[in-house]
């Protein structure tokens, strides 16, 4: 019997390791979050739309031109909510790293949940092991429903699962249109209690496809007030000058 179990073990490892991952994907590096005070308006959204159980919209989009800290608020959401062991995946697209790519997205959460949750290993594992074709699948319609969907639907959840997408504007291919339009509107098959956030530049299509779904609650990220400008430049200063000596005018003008 122990025998058997090991063998059982070691095949389901290798149909996950068969299922391909971004690797550098995630946002849970220390470096990247808020620093203390600052963004704490819209974190306490965030934080409340996570939390709320009445909540339906499964999607927050937070968009902002670059430079106004959507990396950093995603970051930190991750980050607290790794911490509370609600998170069940991140995964930030760059551009410039062609694994981060649109069809490397559900595999890659797919894999982190089955490691995350028992519950969700099974159903996963019983969907694509013995399916070679299902398991290299590109299709992200179809990676939606079976290695996202359909292992989430007999799930029992107590407490909200979260995933944070951010830069989905930093998608490198021609699928990022359609990837889209899945998360605004396959994501409401999933259980109520899941959560997506996504963070974007304000691309044209990305904000029609998501401000037409009821599924998805909208927020443009504000520009930093100057407090949180001044605390960001006394963190920068840190290190190379002493930026208590500087008086807060001082700080101002920088």
């Amino acid at each position: 019997i122990v025998l058997t179990l090991a063998i059982s073990i070691l095949e389901n490892q290798a149909v996950l390791q068969s299922i391909p991952y971004a690797r550098g994907a995630s946002l849970l590096a220390d470096k990247g979050c808020c620093l203390p005070n600052t963004r704490t308006g819209i974190l306490s959204e965030i934080v409340n739309w996570i939390l709320d159980p009445d909540e339906s919209r499964r999607v927050f989009f937070l968009y902002g031109v670059a430079g106004e800290g959507k990396s950093a608020i995603a970051h930190s959401v991750a980050r607290q909510f790794k911490n509370l062991d609600i998170l069940g995946s991140s995964f930030r697209f760059d551009r410039s790293d062609r694994d981060r790519k649109a069809a490397l997205l559900f595999p890659t959460i797919a894999r982190d949940l089955a490691e995350f949750k028992h519950d969700f290993c099974a159903p996963f594992l019983q969907a694509v092991k013995g399916h070679t074709r299902l398991q290299m699948s590109t299709s992200l319609s179809e990676q939606f429903e079976q290695f996202i969907q359909k292992p989430l639907e007999d799930l029992p959840l107590d407490a909200p699962l979260v995933f944070v997408i951010d830069a989905l504007d930093e998608c490198p291919d021609e699928d990022a249109k359609e990837l889209a339009m899945l998360l605004a509107q396959a994501s409401e098959r999933l259980p109520g209690l899941c959560r997506i956030l996504i963070t974007s530049r304000p691309d044209a299509s990305f904000y029609q496809l998501f401000s037409d779904s009821k599924n998805v609650h909208m927020e443009a990220v504000k520009s930093p007030t100057n407090e949180e400008i001044e605390v960001y430049i006394h963190h920068q200063l840190m290190g190379h000058v002493d930026a208590g000596d500087l008086h807060p005018q001082e700080l101002a003008h920088l």
